[in-house]
């Protein structure tokens, strides 16, 4: 049992550490840069990556083959030509890799952030059809994208079509203030 319990540790020990590839000499590349800048993209929306490649003086290596590792996560996906298309809000962890013959790869990790599309519209709720003067109700918001998907962190300013009937605080709260009528605009 001990024997077989120092072999298996033996044997982690060795799978853990990094295995020296015999005859590679380091590779050129010790950078390598991603654009655009930042790595992030709209959650319905895709871009296309360049990976550059640079030696220790900061000159740009020709021949760095490099490549992208694919990769995959709930909020979308990049290629092996370094095409990342989004399907959701999240982080997608991708590598770029060089590989020279004869040489030890040079990896890259990144990640690109997804984050929510643009607003395109707000649905305002929570206001009565008509208001008593003196009478007090706050209104809510849901802000949604073009692909129907719900933002949740927007903020919204709030403004009356006629602030001498009823006017609107910036949390929201409509106050009746005299007879009248009056529109009520979140943006």
């Amino acid at each position: 049992m001990i024997v077989v319990l120092a072999a298996l540790a033996l044997l982690q020990q060795a799978q853990a550490q990094p295995q020296a590839l015999p005859g590679l000499k380091e590779s050129s590349v010790v950078r390598i840069t991603l654009s655009p800048a930042p790595l992030v993209v709209a959650a319905s929306d895709s871009i296309q990556l360049t990976a550059t490649a640079y030696d220790a003086s900061g000159k740009r290596v020709e021949n760095a083959g490099l490549r992208f590792a694919a990769a995959a996560s709930n909020a979308g996906q990049l290629d092996s030509a370094g095409k990342v298309v989004a399907r959701g809000t999240g982080k997608l962890t991708g590598a770029v890799i060089s590989l020279m013959t004869g040489h030890k790869p040079f990896v890259k990790r990144f990640e690109v952030v997804m984050v929510p599309d643009a607003p395109s519209r707000i649905v305002i709720g929570g206001l009565p059809a008509r208001m008593v003067v003196g009478q007090r109700v706050r209104a809510t918001t849901d802000v949604y994208t073009k692909a129907n998907d719900r933002r949740e962190t927007d903020a919204v300013r709030w403004t009356s079509g006629m602030p001498a009937a009823i006017t609107v605080d910036g949390d929201g709260f409509v106050t009746a203030v005299a007879p009248g009528r009056a529109a009520i605009t979140a943006t």
